[in-house]
């Protein structure tokens, strides 16, 4: 009975929804090339969570950080300001 109760409790997920609010918006409401922008905000919102991952965790590589990141975020805010959204768990 104890071996199922780790079990069942490993196998929950233990992690949390937090939104990382940067400031304001970045983007130049002017530009021509928005999904450009975008991108280059997506690409720093990874950079940032990767380097904490990082810091947590030196063991771990910057490559292993970055990809963890990328699954980490679920949503780039980048319109009317700058933030993103990552489910990350303690640990």
């Amino acid at each position: 009975m104890l071996i199922t109760g780790l079990l069942a409790a490993s196998g929950e997920d233990q992690s949390n929804l937090y939104v990382v609010y940067l400031g304001d918006q970045l983007v130049n409401k002017d530009s021509l090339h928005l999904e450009d922008d975008d991108f280059m905000i997506d690409q720093s919102h990874i950079q940032i969570l990767a380097s904490v991952k990082l810091s947590l965790e030196p063991i771990s590589t910057y490559d292993i950080a970055e990809n963890e990141a990328k699954e980490s975020i679920l949503y780039s805010y980048t319109k009317s300001f700058n933030a993103f959204a990552a489910k990350l768990s303690k640990g």
